[in-house]
């Protein structure tokens, strides 16, 4: 194998090219340990400092992005992308990740559910819609399962009058327009104005 260039990078990086004109970033102070520079190298031994210094980059990133909050699969995948590396090895990470529930879809999902519920007064629809934004579309089926479990119609019913309490509306217009607009369910709406005029609804 023989290198033919190693060019600078911002933040301590480089990206080396070799007569294939492949490439590979890796951090200078690993080039500099390991006294890599242009000309010959035994392929075997660069890819093995090469894989080596990847896996411990990405295992550092990870932890460090994982740490802060709950992360769902999709955001991890991004991060890791964003940062250089391919799907093959996020792929790996993920899998080892998931394996010991350090990410887990499912937890992310009941807690956002949670979240989204009791702090920012969300219909379902809207709570469905902001979760397959963070996990992906292709979720959707474990989404509507983990709604139907964690937040019920009865729920969402309490939610609406929370919300209402909240925005101080008087008019049954005003609530009809506003609920409306947040998507929470015709069965709620109808629910909340039908005895609007009593205040029933707040009891």
């Amino acid at each position: 194998m023989k290198i033919i260039s190693i060019i600078p990078l911002k933040r301590g990086y480089s990206t080396i090219m070799d007569e294939n004109g492949s490439m590979y970033r890796l951090s200078n102070k690993v080039i500099s340990e390991n006294n890599i520079d242009i000309g010959e190298i035994d392929r075997d031994i660069f890819f093995n400092i090469y894989h080596k210094a990847r896996e411990k980059e990405l295992l550092v990133l990870t932890s460090r992005y994982i740490e802060r909050k709950e992360r769902s699969e999709k955001q991890l995948t991004a991060y890791l992308l964003r940062k250089g590396f391919d799907h093959e090895e996020i792929k790996g990470i993920l899998s080892k990740l998931k394996e010991k529930k350090f990410v887990d879809d499912h937890r992310y999902i009941r807690e956002f559910i949670d979240h989204y519920k009791n702090t920012k007064l969300c219909s379902r629809f809207f709570t469905e819609q902001k979760i397959l934004e963070k996990v992906g579309r292709e979720k959707k089926d474990l989404c509507r399962q983990l709604i139907e479990e964690n937040y019920s119609e009865d729920e969402e019913l309490d939610v609406a009058k929370k919300l209402i309490e909240k925005k101080e509306i008087t008019e049954v217009e005003e609530i009809h327009k506003m609920l409306a607009s947040k998507g929470f369910s015709f069965k709620t709406i109808i629910s909340i104005t039908k005895n609007s005029k009593s205040n029933d609804y707040f009891v």
